[in-house]
């Protein structure tokens, strides 16, 4: 009898398990859908101030590093779902392969997230000094 407890409380913790893998495996997903369709948007903004400031001597060199960083960030994202995905197959080298995956794609997503910030504070710093106020 305590056997079959056992049994079912293993059943329940996997079931359970299972179910909070899928919710993390959806989310991952979604946040890369979103880092996508920031780094287009971010993207069609610096091709906009790019236009505008035709004929102004601006390399936009801090938005450019902000805009790559965006982009790094989707790209390590993306591997990290990629490797979420290959976690939760039965087979022991996909699992490992899948972390593998996943680490790159969080390392990559530092630098990206790293190189932004570096853009960012560039731009608030420019724009301070020349009075820009938002």
């Amino acid at each position: 009898m305590h056997k079959r407890k056992s049994l079912q409380n293993d059943f329940e913790v996997n079931k359970s398990l299972a179910e909070a893998e899928k919710k993390v495996l959806i989310g991952i997903w979604i946040q890369t859908a979103a880092t996508f369709l920031t780094a287009i948007g971010v993207t069609e903004e610096l091709r906009i101030l790019q236009a505008a400031a035709r004929g102004v001597t601006n390399d936009f060199s801090a938005e450019k590093k902000a805009v790559a960083g965006v982009w790094l960030q989707f790209t390590g994202t993306l591997f990290s779902a990629i490797g979420f995905s290959q976690q939760l197959s039965p087979e022991r080298s996909q699992q490992i392969a899948g972390r593998k995956t996943a680490i790159i794609g969080n390392s990559i997503n530092a630098y990206g997230l790293t190189l932004e910030v570096i853009g960012e504070s560039i731009l608030l710093r420019e724009e301070l000094d020349e009075g820009i106020l938002f």
